[in-house]
């Protein structure tokens, strides 16, 4: 998703929007949502750009912020549960049909479930056999990190992370669970890395 956002040439303005149904998360969740919006704002920062912060349904939120920048559209990593599928339906529909960019990109799995289907062309329902349909299936290669992103001359105003208080509802118990956290991107690659040269030739 970043690298067809780049390849299209235009300035790059990276948004979490917390919607309704991001908001109604549960308490750790959130807590631990918030620690990864932080991670991943450190790591644009690194790149020359910034994440800006929305709050409110992601339609009229997007509406607001296209309106703001004179964007010429929106990319976003797809999900799969229903309702962020309907959500995201909406938004494609919408926006394509005043002729904006509108598109969802492949990113949080290995294999999109509409490629991997069973004889009858339906979904797999037992492991066993999903794996054997997959276990030999090419896997795209990972795209290069951007050493940079392009943003805009003026930037959109952000929300403060602080004021959403993602972690309100944990109160004492953050600061206990705190140091069992790995957070971000870059400590989810560490931890396969570890896993990789020290744990899996001892994983049955």
């Amino acid at each position: 998703m970043l690298g067809a956002a780049l390849s299209s040439g235009r300035p790059v303005i990276p948004v979490f929007i917390l919607d309704p149904q991001t908001d109604a998360l549960g308490t750790a969740a959130k807590w631990r949502l918030g620690l990864a919006i932080n991670s991943f704002a450190a790591q644009l920062n690194t790149l020359g750009s910034r994440l800006i912060l929305r709050r409110g349904p992601a339609l009229e939120t997007l509406d607001a912020l296209l309106a703001q920048t004179g964007g010429a559209g929106v990319m976003w990593q797809r999900l799969y549960d229903p309702a962020a599928k309907a959500r995201d339906s909406e938004i494609k529909a919408a926006l394509r049909a005043r002729g904006l960019i509108a598109e969802s990109h492949a990113g949080h799995l290995l294999h999109e479930p509409w490629n991997v289907a069973t004889g009858q062309g339906g979904y797999y329902k037992v492991y066993t056999p999903f794996w054997k349909a997959v276990r030999n299936a090419a896997v795209a290669v990972p795209l290069p990190a951007p050493k940079f992103l392009p943003g805009p001359s003026v930037w959109p105003i952000s929300d403060d992370l602080a004021d959403w208080d993602l972690g309100g509802g944990m109160n004492r118990g953050a600061a206990v669970v705190l140091e069992h956290q790995r957070v971000g991107e870059p400590a989810a690659l560490a931890r396969l890395d570890e896993f990789v040269d020290a744990r899996l030739v001892r994983y049955s």
